[in-house]
């Protein structure tokens, strides 16, 4: 992915909302000036102006209660899906409207309810797991912009540049055409004239002073080296006292640093060459700072009147300069519409008031609080009803799984990590899209080689295999499929990298390829309510290591697990290493993963799924059903070939939301339906995910945690029922102050909710 495309989202809402806002409050400062009229001093039509400037100009804006920057985009755009924490699973979001089969649920009777119920739950449980599911490592590109959006930030681009091209041409032809003009200027009066004027303002550097032909009017050029320049001939019809009003003009504005304000300025419009008003705010902005400098220069020398001011202006706009000014200039005069405005204001200033100060006062920090912040983010909770389940967020049992920052668990190889390990890592983190229908392992080898541009070696047994693999696998890392394909039903297999090649073999060969790293866990050790025995938390940690994290490795030749001093020394495979790091963050941080963000296929299928579709089956199987769903949705749904022929399936529903008739299928047929990144599959060898619940507050202290934790455990056993436990891989055991599940989406779900339901007695 280059570099435009992960800036370009962030490019697009940028240029968006600050054109948007830009244009409304430029009508708004203008409206400000219209209805205030001289009410509002030459100080604070400037500073107004510039709050303009500052918005447009700032890239990023801090967050406030009254902020309103963002709202009119946000709300004129379509909201995106909002991908869950993938860790947050046992905690989602169930503040959701009833289902169609919860709804039946609460109408029907007490035998017609039940039926229903575990329909309803199904459903809920399968929309919950697409929501919060999102497998996506944190490489994974952003989804890439349509065509049309990236063909616009072109055209933006290109403008921009010939903006700036052409800003930096013009200031070069001045500046070549000021240096063949300028001389400089040796009459003492007017030397002894600016260092009075320098004293009044009080100012340590002198413009350098310079007579040239190139400019009508008198003008401040450059803000590091500043020069004062005055036409030729014409500054010698001044007056002492014009020539004094002139001076201290100019002077204000190097004492203001309105050289560095103009180029500010013209990088604003290069930026935003294409907006209609800008302009207009620019020119604005320029005559205000003139009035406001008019009115420092005769606040400086109150000795002078304002008619003799006005008559030096009108003295020195005859003839007027209609030519573009350079950023790198600040003139006297402006055309005549300016100057107009500029001497109705010399002659009718007011001197400033407390009542005037404080209007300008006020206006300054309402506009700027309003907009130059952002709008903070509301989160929008749905309010507990009678057709609503409250969130989870307001239960005890999500006292502290939010707002955490992540931590790692420190690990050291014994050996030097080779570099070729490193690229091969990313190559295998690179996102693809891969259809694979009922290949053999040497064509996927061949697919892989293709797509990653690696060396895939296939031992003896995956080479020997008969086994057929269909997997659908869209904007998906190449690791992510891998680990499909090698733990999919009959393909007992595994990858390792070695010698610089990806090599798929027997999970038993695999894992005889092993080296040695080191786990500091003092930090895991030391947190929770247990940390007074860090020897028996290594025990009981080591035991939960042998049963969650590969358990057949375990078993193999040189595999091995050591405590050394709250360090522990692992020899095992480097796919058995990777599954340990993950699962000892996983109890570091409380059961939570990082928040990965939704794949366009993820986000694509949860909103077919959602799509009313009228359906009629007549005695088919669930294969053939399945079929005609597919062909009705274009949905990748899939069923294991043992189960197609499965039962006869009699049903009739209408405007019935996809995701209804797949949990109507898995009941009826008896299978269950679960999800395998970016597809569907009825299968009875549903996978099996690992879950961590907060059970602090339901146990005492000291043995009594002990009894506590041993009658929760029996209760979630007895409630779930023996058949649940009965399923290869399923886990119920503790840690610290943390239930630790591994079992299938429904049976996490109940349990949550029988949590949930224990934490609301207390």
């Amino acid at each position: 992915m280059s570099s435009f495309d992960s800036v370009a989202p962030s490019l697009q809402i940028w240029l968006g909302s600050t054109a948007l806002e830009g244009a409304v409050w430029i009508l708004v400062v203008l409206m400000l000036h219209k209805a205030l009229g001289s009410w509002l001093s030459p100080r604070w039509r400037y500073l107004l102006w510039c709050l303009v400037a500052l918005r447009m100009a700032l890239p990023m804006l801090p967050s406030s209660a009254v902020g309103l920057s963002g709202m009119a985009l946000a709300e004129a755009m379509p909201t995106a899906p909002q991908a869950q924490p993938a860790a947050a699973k046992p905690f989602v979001d169930v503040s959701r409207d009833r289902t169609a089969g919860e709804e039946i649920a609460a109408d029907a009777g007490d035998e017609a309810s039940s039926s229903a119920a575990v329909t309803g739950r199904a459903a809920s449980d399968l929309s919950s797991m697409l929501a919060a599911e999102t497998r996506v490592l944190p490489e994974a590109p952003a989804p890439s912009l349509p065509w049309w959006t990236m063909a616009l930030l072109g055209v933006w681009a290109a403008g921009a540049l010939v903006s700036l091209l052409r800003l930096l041409h013009f200031e070069r032809q001045f500046r070549r055409r000021l240096a063949q003009d300028i001389g400089a200027l040796d009459d003492s009066k007017a030397q002894q004239l600016l260092k009075e004027c320098l004293a009044s303002w009080k100012l340590s550097r002198a413009p350098q002073l310079l007579e040239c032909s190139l400019l009508t009017s008198p003008a401040l050029c450059g803000w590091r080296k500043p020069m004062l320049l005055l036409p030729r001939e014409r500054w010698q019809e001044l007056s002492t006292e014009q020539l004094r009003h002139v001076l201290m003009h100019e002077l204000a504005h190097q004492r203001h640093h309105d050289v560095l304000m103009n180029w500010v300025l013209a990088l604003v419009r290069v930026v935003h060459w294409y907006h209609p008003l800008l302009p207009l705010a620019c020119r604005r902005l320029r005559e205000s700072q003139e009035l406001w400098r008019d009115e420092q220069a005769l606040q400086r020398s109150p000795e002078v009147a304002p008619r003799a001011y006005a008559a030096t202006l009108l003295k020195l706009a005859i003839p007027q300069d209609r030519r573009p000014q350079p950023a790198s200039a600040v003139g006297l005069l402006h055309p005549s519409s300016a100057i107009q405005r500029r001497i109705h204001m010399i002659l009718q200033q007011r001197p400033p008031s407390r009542l005037t100060t404080a209007l300008g006062v006020s206006l300054l920090l309402t506009l700027g609080a309003v907009g130059l912040t952002k709008a903070t983010a509301q989160s929008s909770a749905q309010q507990p009803g009678e057709d609503s389940v409250p969130f989870l967020s307001d239960l005890p049992l999500l006292s502290d799984q939010f707002e955490h920052r992540w931590q790692k668990v420190e690990v050291v190889r014994a050996s030097p990590e080779p570099a070729w390990f490193a690229e091969l890592g990313k190559r295998l983190n690179k996102t693809v899209s891969m259809d694979l229908e009922d290949v053999s392992m040497v064509h996927f080898a061949d697919m892989l080689r293709a797509e990653l541009g690696i060396n895939v070696i296939l031992g003896r047994d995956a080479l020997d295999s008969s086994s057929r693999i269909t997997v659908l696998a869209d904007q998906v890392s190449a690791r992510d499929v891998l680990d499909l394909v090698c733990s999919h039903a009959n393909h007992d297999f595994g990858y390792m990298l070695h010698r610089n090649v990806l090599v798929i073999d027997s999970i038993e060969r695999v894992q005889s390829a092993n080296d040695m790293r080191f786990y500091d866990l003092r930090d895991l050790l030391s947190s929770g309510p247990r940390k007074e025995d860090p020897d028996y938390l290594m025990d009981e940690l080591q035991d939960h290591i042998q049963n969650l994290v590969t358990p057949r490795a375990w078993d193999q030749e040189n595999v091995s697990m050591r405590n050394l001093n709250g360090r522990l020394v692992v020899r095992a495979s480097n796919q058995t290493h990777r599954e340990l790091k993950s699962f000892l963050e996983f109890l570091l941080n409380r059961g939570r993963e990082p928040q990965y963000a939704a794949t366009p296929a993820a986000e694509a299928l949860a909103l077919a799924l959602q799509r009313p579709l009228d359906v009629q089956f007549d005695g088919q199987t669930l294969g053939e059903a399945v079929d005609i769903l597919r062909l009705a949705t274009d949905l990748p749904i899939y069923v294991d070939e043992e189960w197609e022929e499965d039962g006869e399936l009699y049903l009739q529903l209408k405007q019935v939301p996809v995701i209804q008739i797949l949990a109507w299928l898995s009941d009826y047929s008896d299978v269950p339906l679960v999800k395998e990144d970016s597809f569907l599959r009825f299968t009875h060898e549903p996978p099996l995910t690992l879950r961590a619940f907060t059970v602090g507050d339901l146990i005492g202290s000291g043995s009594s945690a002990d009894f506590d934790l041993d009658n929760l455990m029996d209760l979630v056993h007895e409630t779930i029922g023996d058949r649940a436990w009965d399923v290869e891989g399923a886990w119920l055991s503790t840690w610290n102050d943390l239930l630790l599940l591994r079992q299938s989406e429904g049976i996490l779900r109940e349990v949550e909710n029988l949590l949930i339901a224990a934490k609301s007695l207390r």
